[in-house]
């Protein structure tokens, strides 16, 4: 919310309540961002309940559906944001099914055990929007997760988005196959990532920060940020 309100957006706090009982049908909203942080329960596997109260509720199903048709949005998941769109099949072709599995998941780390680290992603060329002006940049970032190893049920159909700079544990923190730190939809509108690059927006919330950039008053990961909102500004 703090990253959204700084580059201009006009910022709301919507509820899995809200959408539940249809005080809000997201027609009005741009830009949807599902948060991270054991944000739906202090608990491992809290997405498995969250999507559950969206899969099974007609009136959030319904609400998150027809945010997803419309062509003038944006979405973007973090942590337990990321493991919820794998789960509703955002990133697939089999959105919001309570039957279906959707072919990109996030099961436990390789370690088996809750990871927090200072690590560094690299931007590779990719459709996803909100990074578009970073690609080709290696950035320090924070991964804080239990369940962040990216698998498929069958072959990867969606684009990398961001990868682990080394494969090497505890760089890449929880295993994923092809160093997966991030994927996005093919229109590059709807952004899903493991790291938390929310927690690392000012140079002094980096574990090391190039001591030469001493003018910066926000890190590059701010960038996406002003991306989407200019780019919500093109599209209304």
């Amino acid at each position: 919310a703090y990253a959204l309100h700084r580059v201009g957006f006009d910022v709301i706090e919507i509820h899995m309540t809200d959408l539940v009982q249809g005080r809000t049908d997201l027609s009005k909203v741009s830009f949807l961002a599902f948060v991270g942080g054991f944000s739906n329960s202090d608990t491992f596997g809290a997405a498995a309940g969250w999507a559950a109260t969206i899969q099974h509720n007609q009136s959030a199903r319904a609400a998150i559906q027809a945010f997803y048709k419309r062509k003038n949005t944006l979405s973007i998941g973090i942590c337990n944001g990321c493991q919820l769109m794998a789960r509703l099949g955002l990133l697939d072709k089999a959105p919001l099914s309570p039957t279906q599995a959707p072919n990109t998941q996030l099961v436990a780390n390789a370690s088996n055990k809750f990871e927090c680290v200072f690590t560094m992603i690299d931007l590779p060329p990719s459709p996803a929007i909100m990074l578009s002006a970073l690609i080709g940049c290696r950035l320090g970032v924070w991964a804080a997760h239990g369940e962040g190893r990216f698998t498929f049920r069958h072959a990867r159909t969606v684009p990398i988005a961001a990868r682990y700079a080394h494969n090497a544990y505890p760089l890449n923190p929880n295993g994923s196959q092809d160093q997966i730190a991030a994927l996005c939809t093919h229109d590059g509108r709807h952004l899903a990532i493991m790291p938390h690059m929310e927690r690392a927006l000012k140079p002094q919330q980096w574990g090391h920060y190039p001591e030469e950039r001493t003018k910066d008053h926000f890190s590059p990961w701010i960038i996406p940020f002003e991306t989407a909102y200019q780019w919500i500004q093109k599209h209304p």
